[in-house]
């Protein structure tokens, strides 16, 4: 059976309090407001809550333990983190305690242990010794950035930023019959222009696999027909349809894999090539 972790949930003596700490924290964002639970958004899709006490209780049927002053939890929660010092930094201002500061630890991590107002452990941590074979974890903060920064290749037909973005082994395996390298993309952006000049895509959503190291992006877009398309003169019509983009990443964080699908059927619909 496969279980996939998506929500932690504690339970909390000052709702308020709890959610101004992690958010000062970490700068998470807020996904669910409740006078009782308030829901945060972590990275790589998980979650956490923050559940006033007695609410707690009321759902569980049994009043939850409480850390008396000074004392923790028995919970814990452990991070990596890109820059160790100003998430310390950040724990502090927030109001973290310090329990252990930073320290090599016999399990190969670099790590600092806080915890938060009710008494939950905190650690963030880095790695001290990486795999030599093991490749980085994408964070959902870097995919995302990727994301916007190439798809501003449909949002104005400037692909010289496809030079930065792309491995030098790339393919797009999509390709319609042009050149699978990064000068056959270009050249089927440049197609796309060339038949709408004001074409402008929009992303509508990003998931970021962080293990496969893989980005989708969903987009939609727009233009007006003012040039020849799959054989077609210029129609003056104004198309809009949708599309996804599937870019697998190599470890040095450059797209080495493109896949793309777009609703075709619609578009030559609109231009009315086809009943």
């Amino acid at each position: 059976m496969h279980a996939r972790h998506a929500l932690t949930i504690f339970a909390t003596s000052d709702l308020e309090g709890a959610l101004r700490f992690y958010s000062a924290a970490f700068g998470w964002r807020q996904l669910v407001d409740t006078p009782v639970y308030a829901e945060l958004a972590l990275p790589e899709g998980t979650r956490l809550g923050l559940y006033e006490r007695e609410a707690f209780a009321a759902t569980t049927k049994q009043e939850p333990l409480q850390a008396s002053e000074g004392a923790i939890t028995a919970t814990e929660l452990y991070f990596y983190v890109d820059d160790i010092d100003a998430t310390m930094a950040q724990l502090s201002a927030a109001g973290a305690q310090v329990l252990s500061s930073l320290a090599e630890r016999s399990w190969g991590d670099e790590a600092a242990y806080f915890t938060d107002l009710d008494g939950n452990v905190i650690v963030i941590a880095r790695r001290l010794e990486p795999d030599e074979d093991s490749v980085a974890l994408l964070s959902r903060e870097d995919g995302e950035t990727l994301a916007r920064r190439w798809i501003t290749i449909f949002q104005g037909g400037d692909t010289a930023i496809l030079d930065e973005l792309h491995a030098e082994g790339f393919v797009d395996h999509t390709a319609a019959g042009r050149d699978v390298t990064t000068a056959g993309f270009k050249q089927g952006v440049a197609s796309i222009y060339a038949a709408f000049p004001d074409y402008n895509a929009t992303i509508d959503d990003v998931l970021v696999d962080s293990e496969k190291r893989k980005i989708v992006i969903r987009w939609h877009a727009a233009g007006t027909h003012q040039g020849t398309f799959l054989g077609s003169e210029a129609t003056e019509k104004e198309i809009a349809f949708n599309g996804i983009e599937i870019l697998d990443l190599d470890a040095e964080g450059k797209v080495l894999n493109r896949r793309g699908e777009w609703d075709g059927v619609s578009l030559v619909r609109q231009l009315a090539l086809i009943i």
